[in-house]
């Protein structure tokens, strides 16, 4: 495959007059914020325009991930590249939201969601380096030896985060999955929320507050609200617009990544449901990074001992609730929730 552009010269006009746009709206509607718009494209655009970044990344990303079976990164010819050309292998497959392609090929759309929940929860969490833009084009899945694989393209968006954000965004994602309100104010606050930690958590975690305060948003009953998380988010614009202003900008394309993903998600599945599966991967990874983070700086051998048990314990309770979780979409599950109370159903 071989990809060539001739933007660069007219990319430095776009940006300007983006701004200016900006800047103009700015003066019109005083309640908004756009600096956050601004400074995003500025340092993102020449990124995207460079083949030669896009090549090392894709190169990179394949390093990371070269022990994970079910995904596949293409090779970069780097005789035939350079800043506006780009050559890679060519990998057939159907768009990762193609319903009647992974049914004409066998391939199961719960394993496919596992699998792109998993690669990007090790993505933001573990590794700390995130493909930024997950579009339906950009994430193939093929049947390849009786296998189902994911095929990632397009790798000019990058995002790497800093320890420090790393961690504090695992925290804040651990406290949304336990309906932690004190944790995600402390989180949020770290992250330069402020008073406005509440409609930040509803914006990372595409759920409404009352879900998230409840029983968490791992509970299998949350539910995803489209209308509803639609009519919010039109009623605050502008505070959205101010929450986007004051987090960290490596933020950002993580809340677009998000989004993109969900947007996956709920093309797949019905359109009002947020696979609890999605949730349980991600509190895997989050006690996986957060447990690493721990070891490195314990300086005993009863912390290290501590530290490993609460692992353990709690790794098990994950691989039960997503037993149950499993159970509880089969006929068995359906069976026990006609004839259980609902406080015991699995």
């Amino acid at each position: 495959v071989v990809s060539t552009q001739s933007t660069g010269e007219h990319s430095k006009i776009d940006t300007i007059v983006i701004e200016f746009l900006a800047k103009a709206l700015d003066k019109v509607f005083p309640e908004f914020e756009f600096d956050w718009l601004i400074d995003t494209i500025k340092r993102n655009l020449p990124k995207e325009l460079d083949f030669v970044q896009e090549g090392q990344n894709c190169e990179h990303m394949s390093r990371l991930f070269t022990d994970v079976p079910f995904l596949k990164v293409p090779k970069i010819y780097w005789e035939h590249t350079n800043r506006r050309v780009l050559c890679m292998e060519y990998i057939n497959g159907g768009k990762v939201d193609d319903a009647e392609y992974m049914l004409a090929h066998n391939i199961n759309k719960s394993e496919v969601l596992s699998y792109l929940s998993k690669i990007f929860s090790q993505m933001i969490f573990v590794r700390g380096y995130i493909h930024c833009d997950p579009h339906p084009g950009n994430v193939l899945v093929q049947k390849s030896e009786g296998k189902t694989r994911l095929v990632l393209l397009d790798h000019g968006l990058y995002q790497t985060l800093t320890d420090d954000f790393r961690i504090t965004y695992c925290k804040l994602w651990q406290a949304l999955l336990k309906g932690d309100t004190e944790r995600i104010r402390k989180q949020a606050h770290r992250l330069g929320v402020g008073k406005y930690y509440g409609l930040f958590a509803c914006m990372v975690a595409s759920r409404t507050w009352d879900d998230i305060t409840g029983s968490g948003i791992a509970d299998k009953n949350s539910k995803l609200d489209v209308n509803r998380l639609q009519e919010e988010a039109i009623r605050q614009i502008p505070q959205i617009s101010q929450v986007l202003n004051y987090i960290p900008r490596q933020l950002i394309l993580i809340l677009k990544t998000n989004d993109l993903l969900r947007g996956i998600e709920c093309s797949l599945l019905n359109k009002n449901t947020q696979g609890v599966g999605t949730f349980l991967n991600m509190a895997r990874y989050c006690l996986s990074a957060l447990t690493t983070h721990k070891l490195n700086k314990s300086t005993s051998l009863r912390k290290t001992f501590v530290i490993y048990y609460t692992y353990t314990l709690c790794l098990v309770k994950l691989k039960l609730m997503k037993f149950l979780y499993w159970v509880s979409l089969t006929k068995l599950g359906g069976y026990c929730e006609r004839l259980l109370p609902s406080h015991v159903v699995v």
